[in-house]
């Protein structure tokens, strides 16, 4: 094994979370490459992000030194967004008196006790803020962490005793509002709604319209912003290349192959951006597979991937009063998957010299159905705008295209195994089957390897975009603190 380069990190992938901590390591002074195995291809566009405004993210954003350049990209919609329910239809304002009237016109029946969960709201929020800005490693591990939060959260819903937070049950008790509180989450989190404490629930939801925005180019733009910062603190940006191979000795890394390439990349530590079964599948111990896979953890499993598929329509055919970003629920009585259940981001586009619609439509596969049947996915995009017609009328006369992202997945890539490229290019919708005693629960950073550590959606997927962030910010903390004395002279010649 010839190594020719050595890194002080190596990410793998460009998840919001990798990429968080690709720009921290390397502003810190640590020697980052950052490889894109393939992800910029499919990259999901998303214009509207759940939590850019929060104070979190403006905190890593200051210190990247970014703030102002966000600022100016972001915009507030009004309303925030929609939801469209069978028998309801709710604009979602950031203001509680205008979303308080909303719900009383919705669901009159549940309007008092809605407003008494609205009024310990600002409570509730303020335990889990002091969370997230405190640099906790989520989901807590030990004791004294895990004591240190529940203090934080003392006065929350997650830890009431008192029984002042019983109307958050009393209000989810009601069929339509919990779909409606269960459709905002499942557009939020990558973990199943049914995995989520009623007080998690209304945590998402009420996180998601404080702090949701459009950012001018969307993810994509944002993940730009990310890249350039890497590049400038001196990291190396490989985006479009591909890790082939990653050799073991013992339980450490100790180096990775590039696609196409014969020498070896040394690195102290690999960050894994992309699902455990898609890392696992590259690892090698002296040029043989290893069977046993150490990324992937019995408590979470992946049950089915969000696809987002873009529909190109004439101008004309989204009607006016429907917001730019609009949840749907076709059927309350159906689980919020497949063609059942939707969120969609409206942007103009030109096509053709003409100006059109571009409708992002967001919905969730069965993996399960996905792996036994090919066609499955075409099926189930044929059915999404079967019923996205019965909301606007002629829609199948006004489409210009609309291709199934699934299908160019599977002609793109050539692999042994088309699910390992489905899990490494679309975000998954988790199921939780570990105990649950609290917000957090997913896996952590750590992994059955020594210097590899996760910055994905598996690290603590109840927390929405949020745990994303702080997968990120966890990982650039767990990574730098072990390599303090190293970068502290790097750093001197960097800003010298």
């Amino acid at each position: 094994m010839t190594v020719k380069e050595s890194f002080d990190a190596v990410i793998v992938g460009t998840s919001l979370a990798s990429l968080t901590a690709g720009a921290l390591l390397a502003r810190r002074g640590l020697r980052v490459l950052l490889v894109g195995n393939g992800e910029t291809e499919h990259d999901n566009g998303a214009l509207l992000l759940d939590t850019i405004t929060s104070p979190l993210v403006m905190r890593i954003f200051e210190e990247l030194g970014v703030t102002h350049m966000v600022k100016r990209k972001v915009r507030r919609p009004e309303p925030v967004f929609q939801v469209i329910l069978p028998q309801a239809r709710i604009d979602v304002y950031p203001q509680l008196e205008r979303f308080e009237k909303e719900i009383e016109r919705e669901f009159p029946r549940i309007a008092e006790d809605v407003k008494l969960a609205c009024a310990l709201l600002p409570e509730m929020m303020e335990g889990m803020e002091k969370v997230l800005m405190g640099e906790h490693l989520l989901p807590p591990r030990g004791i004294i962490e895990k004591k240190r939060i529940d203090l934080l959260l003392a006065r929350s819903a997650f830890r009431d005793r008192t029984g002042r937070y019983d109307v958050v049950a009393r209000i989810l008790a009601d069929p339509a509002f919990a779909c409606f509180l269960g459709a905002v989450a499942g557009s939020h989190a990558p973990l199943a709604p049914g995995n989520l404490q009623p007080a998690g629930l209304l945590f998402l939801h009420r996180r998601k319209v404080e702090h949701c925005a459009v950012f001018e180019g969307g993810l994509r733009a944002l993940k730009q912003i990310l890249y350039d910062k890497i590049a400038s603190y001196g990291g190396d940006v490989r985006s479009t290349d591909r890790i082939e191979a990653i050799s073991l000795q013992g339980r450490n890394v100790a180096a990775a192959r590039l696609a196409g390439k014969d020498s070896m990349i040394g690195c102290d530590f690999l960050l894994s951006g992309i699902p455990g079964e898609s890392l696992g599948a590259l690892l090698t111990v002296e040029g043989r597979s290893v069977k046993e896979d150490l990324l992937r953890g019995e408590d979470l499993v992946p049950t089915g991937y969000v696809v987002a598929a873009d529909l190109i329509v004439a101008r004309e055919a989204w009607p006016e009063p429907m917001a730019s970003n609009v949840i749907v629920v076709f059927d309350g009585a159906r689980p919020l998957r497949e063609s059942n259940y939707l969120w969609a981001e409206a942007d103009d586009v030109a096509v053709g010299g003409r100006k059109a619609r571009r409708l992002t439509l967001h919905y969730i596969l069965e993996r399960a159905t996905l792996t036994a049947d090919p066609s499955y996915s075409r099926r189930v995009l044929d059915d999404v705008l079967g019923n996205l017609g019965t909301l606007v009328p002629w829609l199948d006369r006004f489409i210009i295209d609309c291709q199934d992202p699934v299908a160019g997945i599977m002609k793109s890539h050539s692999t042994e195994d088309p699910m390992l490229e489905i899990a490494r290019l679309m975000p998954a919708v988790h199921a939780w089957l570990g105990a649950a005693d609290g917000p957090f629960v997913g896996l952590g950073h750590a992994t059955g390897i020594r210097n590899v550590y996760r910055a994905n959606a598996e690290v603590c997927p109840s927390m929405g975009e949020d745990g994303l962030w702080l997968a990120g910010l966890g990982a650039a903390k767990i990574i730098a603190s072990q390599r303090k004395g190293k970068t502290r002279l790097r750093r001197r010649i960097m800003f010298s």
